[in-house]
């Protein structure tokens, strides 16, 4: 029998400020406390349930995800590709389009992996790794992001309600992404994962 337990959180802005920066820069320079989520970092009700490892799971694979859409590892910008549009990864983690998709597997399921591989940020050229110079920021008019967490036996599945300061483009005041993370082979990879802001 299934176990429903839900919680909220509302989680304020400021909190996904220091994580998505975080992204390009030094991997040694990356402080700890980013990656740690404790009771102090969200407001809490007494009588809530503050389910760290699946924020930080969901934190952890939207960290992961961005790499492939928003800012890519480190390059080195004195070593371009041929036609000059990409710049050699500076990371001993990744040296081809395998170990990304590798990692990249460590958190989704291999469609989803796949998907993140085919965004074009990282191409293969030589048996060297390349990847395009971009930094895309989170959109500055999101305002609050509320989380409902349903926690089952064999998945987690994830409501997000992004709350916008003023109506988007499509003149809504907020959207809610659902994301569903399960239980593969005894490893938890998220199976469903929509783009944020």
């Amino acid at each position: 029998m299934f176990c429903k337990i839900f919680t909220r959180i509302l989680v304020v802005l400021l909190l996904l400020c220091p994580i998505q920066p975080a992204l390009c820069e030094e991997e040694e320079n990356w402080p700890d406390e980013v990656w740690q989520f404790t009771d102090e970092d969200f407001d809490f009700d007494d009588d809530m349930i503050p389910y760290e490892s699946e924020i930080a799971a969901w934190y952890d694979a939207m960290d992961v995800y961005d790499m492939f859409f928003r800012c890519p590892v480190n390059i080195d910008y004195d070593q371009p590709n041929e036609d000059g549009t990409m710049y050699l990864v500076d990371d001993d983690r990744f040296m081809s389009l395998h170990d990304l998709l590798e990692y990249a597997r460590y958190f989704f399921s291999d469609e989803l992996a796949a998907q993140l591989l085919g965004s074009g940020m990282y191409v293969e050229e030589g048996g060297l790794l390349y990847a395009r110079d971009v930094m895309e920021f989170l959109d500055d008019n999101i305002g609050d992001i509320e989380i409902v967490i349903v926690n089952e036996a064999d998945r987690v599945e994830y409501e997000v309600t992004v709350i916008y300061l003023s109506p988007n483009a499509a003149g809504n005041e907020q959207e809610t992404l659902l994301y569903t993370c399960m239980l593969i082979d005894d490893e938890w990879r998220f199976t469903v994962f929509p783009r944020l802001g």
